[in-house]
């Protein structure tokens, strides 16, 4: 089997709150070969960033690819493409331009 990796398949906006989802490179490859477009592939970790500065990576409990170290660096990748996000939402920067940007962005 081939190394697994995140898939960026949603990203919601609004004033307060930045939420950036992503599924592992299977589940977003099952999706595409059922005709989809990607966003319906199931979620597996998420990172909400808040107006406040707050910031929250969740994932689903039984996705336990995401409990060990090799994660960690995964974790911390999305974690930094979603400020990158933040950034440029605040900027001005349309919400269109942001999804063809990092919409099916590999996180290796």
């Amino acid at each position: 089997m081939s190394k697994k990796y995140l898939v960026i398949n949603c990203i919601t906006f609004d004033e307060e709150v930045i939420t950036v989802h992503a599924t592992d490179n299977e589940r977003w490859f099952w999706d595409l070969e059922e005709g989809e477009s990607g966003i319906d592939a199931m979620t597996r970790i998420w990172v909400t960033i808040k107006s406040s500065g707050e910031e929250v990576i969740d994932y689903y409990p039984s996705f336990d690819y995401y409990s060990n170290d090799f994660s960690k660096k995964h974790q911390s990748t999305l974690l930094r493409v979603a400020r990158v996000i933040k950034n440029d939402f605040a900027r001005g920067v349309l919400c269109k331009t942001i999804q063809k940007k990092f919409f099916g962005l590999k996180i290796k």
